[in-house]
């Protein structure tokens, strides 16, 4: 027979059963009823199907457990790998800190030049235009044209410089060759 909504009809052996109370007498070793309009019915306890229910929960409820541990395992190992890294850094700074500082790689102290009593005279300021230096006299190439040979990666180039057009550059490259500078470069 079956009742829309949440009636439920309850079959016993040995015993009475008051639907509307739920009160009854004697051992309920099944029921059957209808919820929504639809048919329900539960096993006897200690049948094959509620035995497979059993099982397949102790199944879930250890793959749960196993997957909570190995998150917590995974958690832990991570943290602990962070600090190791932490302590691998902080030694390698302070290892180059004090190496820096206090091993060989520390500074060595250079004196310092002490100022004397007297004050050494600065040369007065060159005036504007003027050579400052070591800077050859531009009357070495007296307004003539050089010329000469340049060997680069055994070929010879032919090299004409003109004193007229830059008199202190011909001065410099002349003095340069005369004091062999360019010799095997």
């Amino acid at each position: 027979m079956r009742r829309p909504g949440w009636l439920f009809t309850l079959a016993m052996l040995g015993g009475t059963a008051d639907a509307s109370s739920g009160a009854g007498t004697g051992p309920a070793l099944s029921w059957t009823g209808t919820f929504g309009g639809g048919d329900v019915s539960v096993a006897r306890r200690g049948t094959r199907e509620e035995r497979e229910a059993r099982q397949r929960l102790r199944i879930y409820e250890a793959k749960r457990t196993l997957h909570a541990e190995q998150n917590r395992r995974r958690r832990r190992d991570n943290v602990i790998a962070a600090l190791a890294a932490l302590v691998v850094i902080a030694l390698a700074a302070t290892a180059q800190v004090l190496y820096f500082t206090s091993g060989p790689g520390a500074p060595v102290a250079s004196p310092t030049p002490t100022s004397s009593s007297t004050p050494t005279p600065t040369p007065p300021p060159a005036p504007e235009g003027a050579n400052t230096g070591d800077v050859p006299d531009p009357a070495i190439a007296e307004g003539r044209t050089w010329t000469g040979t340049l060997t680069l990666n055994d070929v010879a180039l032919g090299v004409s410089l003109d004193g007229a057009a830059a008199p202190q550059g011909v001065a410099a490259i002349l003095s340069l060759s005369q004091s062999g500078f360019y010799t095997g470069k």
